[in-house]
């Protein structure tokens, strides 16, 4: 008999097969969203989440490109890892 040794979830989202230069358009449909939800299941904005995104998961490069997409010039400093000291 067979056994379940692996299960994955993952989103079911569009972007996951779209060709980046199709990205953009993911920007302007999610940034006029109002039922948008943090990592705590709170409402909130596409600008708030943007402020808060962990460190680490964006190059610079990509960080400047995506800014300026966005219409935020100057580009805000990208946000920067903080490793807890474990002593």
């Amino acid at each position: 008999m067979a056994q379940l040794v692996l299960g994955i979830g993952t989103s079911h989202t569009p972007m996951l097969n779209a060709p980046p230069e199709d990205w953009p358009r993911f920007y302007e449909r999610d940034s006029k969203r109002t039922n948008l939800l943090d990592t705590e299941g709170r409402l909130t904005t596409y600008e708030k989440q943007l402020k808060h995104a962990p460190p680490g998961i964006i190059d610079e490069r990509s960080w400047a490109y995506w800014n300026v997409v966005i219409g935020r010039y100057p580009t805000p400093p990208m946000p920067r890892r903080m490793i807890p000291d474990r002593r």
